[in-house]
C-alpha cells in the first residue's frame, strides 16, 4: 500500500493494532492520542517512520492541528481511521454529566470534526468509522454509548454519499474486543476478539477501497472465523 493514514484513539487497543498493521502494509501512519508520552510510544512500536500526535479529537481545533502535523510531515492525508472512543456501562439515571460530555464529544464530536477535515483536505482516499455492535443494538444499561454509535453509522452513511467519488467511507462494527475499554467500560471478557482481527478488516478495507463500494458497513460478528 502506499499513503498516508491518520489513526486516532491509537494508543493502545484496535487503535495501536490498527496502526502496525497498516504500516507493515507500507502507510505513513499518524497516531493520534490525548497524551503525548503515550502517542509517542505508540509511534515506537510501530515504527516504519510513524509519528505520534498529541490531540484531543472532541476539539475541533486539535483535529485541524492534528492535520496540520502530518501534512507538514508527509504532505498529504489520503486516509483516515477514526477509532478514538470511551464509554461506560451504567443506568442513563445515575450517568454523570462530565461521563456524558465526554462520551458524547469523543464519540461522536469527534468523528464529526476528524471527517470535517478529511472532507475539506482529502482529495482521495476512504475514511474508516468505527462502530459497535451497539450501533445497532440498543440494551439496557448502554443508552449514552449506543446512541452515540447509532449516530455514527448514520453520519457514515450521509458522508459516504456527500464524500463520493472522492472520498469513500466505510463503517467496521465490531462486537466483544479485547480491549481495556471492554475490561473496564463494560466489564468484558471472556470470548472477546483480539484488536488485531478488527485491524485485519479495516487495513484489508483501506487496501481495496478503490474497488469497494462506499457506504460499506462490516458487522464483525457476523463474519466466519
Amino acid at each position: 500500500m502506499d499513503g498516508v493514514v491518520i489513526v486516532t484513539g491509537a494508543s493502545r487497543g484496535i487503535g495501536l493494532a490498527t496502526a502496525v498493521e497498516l504500516a507493515r502494509r507500507g502507510l505513513k501512519v499518524v497516531l493520534c492520542s490525548r497524551d503525548a508520552v503515550q502517542a509517542e510510544a505508540a509511534a515506537k512500536t510501530v515504527g516504519n517512520g510513524a509519528i505520534g500526535v498529541a490531540a484531543d479529537v472532541s476539539r475541533p481545533e486539535e483535529c485541524g492541528k492534528l492535520f496540520d502535523i502530518a501534512e507538514q510531515r508527509f504532505g498529504r492525508v489520503d486516509f483516515l481511521v477514526n477509532n478514538a472512543g470511551t464509554g461506560r456501562a451504567g443506568k442513563l439515571a445515575e450517568a454523570a454529566d462530565a461521563e456524558i460530555r465526554d462520551t458524547v464529544a469523543t464519540n461522536l464530536e469527534g468523528v464529526i470534526y476528524c471527517c470535517r477535515e478529511a472532507a475539506r483536505r482529502m482529495n482521495a482516499g476512504a475514511i474508516v468509522n468505527v462502530s459497535s455492535f451497539y450501533g445497532s443494538h440498543a440494551p439496557a444499561g448502554v443508552s449514552v454509548y449506543a446512541a452515540t454509535k447509532h449516530a455514527v453509522n448514520a453520519l457514515s452513511k450521509s458522508l459516504s454519499q456527500e464524500l463520493y467519488p472522492c472520498v469513500k467511507v466505510f463503517v467496521v462494527s465490531p462486537a466483544a474486543v479485547d480491549t481495556r475499554l471492554l475490561r473496564e467500560g463494560f466489564g468484558g471478557s471472556g470470548r472477546a476478539q483480539p484488536p488485531e482481527r478488527i485491524a485485519e478488516i479495516i487495513a484489508g478495507l483501506l487496501e481495496k477501497w478503490r474497488e469497494t463500494d462506499s457506504g460499506t458497513f462490516i458487522d464483525v460478528w457476523k463474519l466466519p472465523g
